[in-house]
Parts: C-alpha cells; sequence; structure tokens
C-alpha cells in the first residue's frame, strides 16, 4: 500500500510541475500586457487587473512599454479622475525611441488633454498647436486636436473661439467617413450655436446633418439620437 501511495503522489508531484510550468508559460508580462489591450475598451477595471498581474514591467520589450505605461496613465485616470503625467511621459518616451509614431502622436494629444485636468486651458492650446505642425497627422488626429483646443477655449469662456475650433474638428471628422464621431462632434458644435443663440445657422445646419446622415449605412441606429440635439 505505502508502495502505491508513494506512487500516487509522485504522479501529483509531476503534474503539479507540469501545471505550473504551462502557466507559468502561459501568462508571461506580454500576455497579460496583451489581455489588457483588449480589454481597454470593453472593461477599464479588467484591463487595470490585468496590468497589475505584470510584476516586473522592465520584462517587457521597449516597445510594449510604451503600451504599457499609456494604459497605465489611462485606467489611473478613470479610476481618480487625475493625470498621472509621469507615466504619460515615459509612455512618449518608448514610443519615440522605437519608432511608433502613431502611438506617439495619441500619446502627445492625452498630454494635451490631461492639461484640462489641471485647468490648465492655455497649456493645452499651447500642446495643441505643437501638434499641429507636424506633417504626420491624418484627419483623425486634427479632428481630436481641434476637439481638445475647442475645449479649451470653452474652459475660457471664449465660445466664439471655442464654436470655430468645434467647426474645425466637425469638417475633419466629416472626411473621416465615420458617421458615430460625425454625429458626436456634432453634437458637441450644436450645443455651442446654441449658446450663442445663432438660431438661424442652428437650424440650417441641422437639417443638412439629418439630410448627411440619412444616406448613412448607420442611420437607422443613430435616428433615435439624432433628433436629442434639436431639442
Amino acid at each position: 500500500m505505502f508502495a502505491r501511495m508513494s506512487s500516487h503522489y509522485r504522479c501529483l508531484f509531476v503534474f503539479l510541475g507540469w501545471f505550473i510550468m504551462l502557466v507559468s508559460c502561459q501568462h508571461t508580462p506580454s500576455s497579460f500586457l496583451e489581455k489588457a489591450i483588449q480589454m481597454e475598451y470593453t472593461s477599464i477595471d479588467s484591463s487595470s487587473f490585468y496590468l497589475q498581474q505584470i510584476d516586473n514591467p522592465k520584462k517587457l520589450s521597449p516597445r510594449e512599454q510604451g503600451d504599457y505605461n499609456f494604459l497605465s496613465y489611462k485606467t489611473t485616470l478613470w479610476k481618480t479622475g487625475k493625470p498621472a503625467d509621469s507615466l504619460l511621459h515615459i509612455a512618449i518616451r518608448y514610443y519615440m525611441e522605437s519608432g511608433q509614431l502613431s502611438k506617439y502622436m495619441q500619446a502627445c494629444i492625452a498630454q494635451s488633454a490631461s492639461c484640462l485636468y489641471r485647468n490648465q486651458p492655455d497649456s493645452t492650446l499651447l500642446f495643441a498647436d505643437l501638434l499641429l505642425r507636424k506633417h504626420l497627422l491624418n484627419d483623425t488626429l486634427k479632428a481630436q486636436i481641434y476637439g481638445l483646443k475647442r475645449a479649451a477655449y470653452s474652459m475660457k469662456r471664449d465660445y466664439t473661439q471655442a464654436l470655430n475650433m468645434a467647426d474645425s474638428s466637425r469638417q475633419f471628422s466629416r472626411a473621416c467617413k465615420d458617421t458615430f464621431v460625425y454625429f458626436s462632434v456634432s453634437q458637441v458644435y450644436f450645443h455651442l450655436l446654441k449658446q450663442k443663440q445663432e438660431y438661424d445657422k442652428y437650424e440650417l445646419e441641422s437639417h443638412q446633418l439629418i439630410e448627411e446622415l440619412t444616406g448613412s449605412s448607420n442611420y437607422q441606429y443613430l435616428n433615435f439620437h439624432i433628433f436629442g440635439i434639436f431639442d
């Protein structure tokens, strides 16, 4: 009997060793980061959970460390409402060093936005203007940057400039042909028209927007929401 029990325990230890080895191979820092990125737009809590499983971020590659710090910045901001600029600065440095230009631009835009959380609209405008001088901007990025400028001018209560920036953001989002983004940006634009009491322009352009979106494949989804901005 003792021999049978001893054999049973040996098999159990072999199985446990194999299982631990399998788990350790599957759950590497890179795999946790990949899961965190996958969950970013589904559940920030889940994304944050996977980031916390990365005990030693230095084991990540330089390209991955940019993603780790940028995502850590975003989850921290979501949880606390306060921008952790040190994480953002590290992400920007890694993106620049590894030549990830698209992610570098997104992190720089986030840096401009972080100033709004600290009630520093002038800093947001400064960063935004510096970004607009870069040659690698597509229409999506330009729409985001002008959206930031709109928010900064609104914070400064300069609603004339805010409306101009909202219109620029709207034109670039229209060029992207993403009806969801275009509709979202238009909501802000029409809100500012109301605020400035430009009712004639409001009525004219609201009908134009309805005509534009009528031909969209997403019109049925947006149909219920479209008229909400004209209440």
